[in-house]
């Protein structure tokens, strides 16, 4: 039997990361589908590495009536969004915020602008297969690797990023 097209797995190397003003959601699927395929690939940014697309859920120990006890589902956690690539001299929107957000002469609490970040999964043609759409996402690190004068190797940027939820929104 042979597999419909759509139904091989994924690569994962063509990629394409966008930054937008933060949206007011609704909170539907839909919603949040049509602000991802909508996204202007002209504020998006190209990245070698992308981790930290995951969701958990914790539980805690209830216990019932005697010694029964069960673990119900009690808070999720996001793990960081963490973006790497060799540093360029090109600046995008996505690094001009981080910027603005971590070295303002005066970072106050709550004083950061939160965004949008949607991170698209690309066919060999260029066409999106997945979009994450990551709300409420602020920077909480920005690192560049070692500079080292006896090597000929690249300088990695690393920009971590926490965010409120995301949503994956599978095309097709």
């Amino acid at each position: 039997m042979a597999l419909a097209k759509n139904k091989y797995p994924i690569v994962g190397f063509r990629y394409e990361v966008s930054i937008i003003p933060e949206p007011q959601f609704s909170g539907t699927m839909a919603n949040i589908a049509s602000v991802a395929t909508s996204a202007s690939g002209a504020d998006s940014a190209s990245f070698s590495e992308i981790s930290g697309i995951s969701v958990s859920i914790e539980t805690e120990e209830v216990k019932n009536a005697g010694d029964v006890s069960q673990e119900v589902p009690f808070e999720r956690k996001f793990s960081p969004l963490v973006l790497k690539r060799g540093l360029s001299e090109a600046k995008s929107e996505l690094v001009k915020w981080v910027t603005a957000c971590m070295l303002s002469d005066v970072v106050e609490k709550n004083s950061t602008i939160t965004k949008s970040i949607i991170v698209k999964l690309l066919s060999d043609t260029g066409e999106p297969l997945v979009y994450w759409v990551f709300v409420g996402a602020h920077p909480t690190k920005w690192s560049v690797s070692g500079l080292k004068a006896m090597s000929n190797e690249l300088v990695i940027e690393e920009i971590e990023l926490r965010y409120k939820f995301f949503y994956p929104v599978f095309v097709g």
